[in-house]
């Protein structure tokens, strides 16, 4: 993980977004502890580069760090908590997936 981390700090040079060449994908970069706040996951899967992430979901809270990845399906409503890296920041990258317009059952 650390050489994903070491990639994502080089393509996020800015606190906040930072699009990527990638068409729907950006790597966020916090360089401050978030307290909990609400917060709209799109579609998507997040990967933890460094830092870590709390996701609160109703009752139920889940941890995300570099070795493990979230994955939403449809846009979903939470609250998150950013805690910061060791090296003073966090890095998260999101990819965008596409919307589905209508599902086939075979």
């Amino acid at each position: 993980m650390d050489k994903i981390a070491s990639f994502m700090e080089m393509l996020a040079p800015l606190e906040g977004s930072n699009a990527t060449d990638l068409p729907g994908t950006a790597i966020y970069k916090e360089t401050q502890r978030r307290g909990r706040h609400p917060f709209l996951y799109k579609q998507g899967i997040v990967l933890i580069g460094q830092g870590s992430k709390r996701i609160y979901l109703g009752n139920t809270i889940y941890e995300y760090i570099p070795e493990n990845y979230l994955v939403v399906s449809v846009p979903r409503p939470a609250e998150c908590e950013i805690h910061i890296a060791e090296v003073h920041h966090s890095a998260f990258f999101h990819m965008a997936l596409p919307k589905l317009k209508s599902v086939r059952y075979f």
